[in-house]
Formats: structure tokens, C-alpha cells, sequence
């Protein structure tokens, strides 16, 4: 297996994990997110799978599918 920093990259749009194929907290819409907390900061919309808590996950509901 590989040393863990050499499969994790922080990039200017967020920390890409590559094994998992998934980025934290993207400040841009990506595939596969994972997101830590629900501060509209790191918890933004657009993204095809979401990884978060419950509680995030509704945060980011409210905020992106509200109408």
C-alpha cells in the first residue's frame, strides 16, 4: 500500500483522496463529495454523490433544494 500522503493532494478546490476516488469539502461541484460540516463554506450543492452526516445532509437540503 501506499504512503497516505502520497494518495492524498490537497488541490485549490479541495483535498482529493484518490483511493476513494472522492474530494473533502470541494468548493466546487465534483462526483463524489465528503463533505465535514454543514458551514456553507464546505457544504455546497451540485455534486453527484454526497458523504455527510444526517444533520449536514439537511442543512444542505434546506439550503440547495428549498424552493
Amino acid at each position: 500500500m501506499a504512503a497516505p500522503f502520497s494518495w492524498i493532494r490537497p488541490e485549490p478546490h479541495g483535498i482529493h483522496v484518490g483511493p476513494a476516488d472522492c474530494w473533502i469539502d470541494p468548493s466546487r461541484a465534483v462526483d463524489r463529495a465528503l463533505v465535514t460540516h454543514g458551514h456553507a463554506d464546505h457544504a455546497r450543492g451540485g455534486h453527484g454523490q454526497t458523504v455527510a452526516t444526517p444533520a449536514t445532509l439537511a442543512i444542505m437540503d434546506l439550503r440547495y433544494n428549498s424552493r
